[in-house]
């Protein structure tokens, strides 16, 4: 049964759903500068815990120090190896590249370099890891990776007040559901927007 005797026009053609070159002005314009909601409170029980991710094409690594959150590109500035490959873990008091085993403090700076003396002298932090403003809402975490962005206060608007209310620490994650869609974000978009 429909309610409306009139259908509005389709104002998407084809090509925008497929069409790379759309698909990366959207990235540009829509995605790289906003925040982005990647983890709960509830994924890092203890303080040390890291969860690995990719967002937008970049490899991020979210570690916990203490009650902050901090994200990081997922790779060392040394050789460019993976810090961490597997999903999720526990790091302990410093991140620390599975390579060549350069550890990293919550700011990114290097803090230890395993045989040191082989290197030439460094100025210290010139080779840190590139680290991402990270947020939170209630028990959400947001990362962007736009330094130019609005806080995520002023990004998410009446919704900030709201995701404090509706996620704050009285409540718990009863569940998360993890899935790819193969196909482009709008029409997940769209399909939701019709129910």
């Amino acid at each position: 049964m429909f309610i409306s005797e009139t259908h509005l026009p389709q104002v998407l053609t084809p090509q925008d759903y497929t069409s790379e070159d759309q698909y990366r002005r959207e990235l540009e314009q829509l995605f790289l500068p906003g925040w982005h909601c990647i983890a709960t409170f509830s994924d890092f029980p203890q303080d040390g815990d890291f969860l690995t991710i990719e967002l937008l094409d970049h490899p991020l690594i979210l570690w916990r120090s203490g009650d902050e959150y901090h994200t990081f590109l997922n790779v060392c500035p040394h050789r460019f190896a993976r810090l961490h490959g597997e999903p999720c873990g526990h790091a302990g008091e410093r991140l620390k590249c599975q390579y060549h085993g350069w550890e990293f403090d919550c700011s990114g700076n290097t803090q230890k370099i395993p045989d040191a003396q082989s290197f030439k002298p460094m100025k210290k932090g010139a080779l840190g890891l590139t680290k991402y403003r990270t947020e939170t809402c209630g028990q959400l975490i947001f990362v962007t990776l736009n330094d130019e962005a609005p806080s995520l206060r002023e990004y998410l608007g009446t919704g900030f007040e709201i995701g404090e209310t509706l996620c704050g620490p009285e409540r718990r994650l009863a569940a998360t559901l993890d899935y790819e869609i193969d196909t482009n974000w709008k029409c997940k978009v769209e399909n939701s927007l019709e129910s």
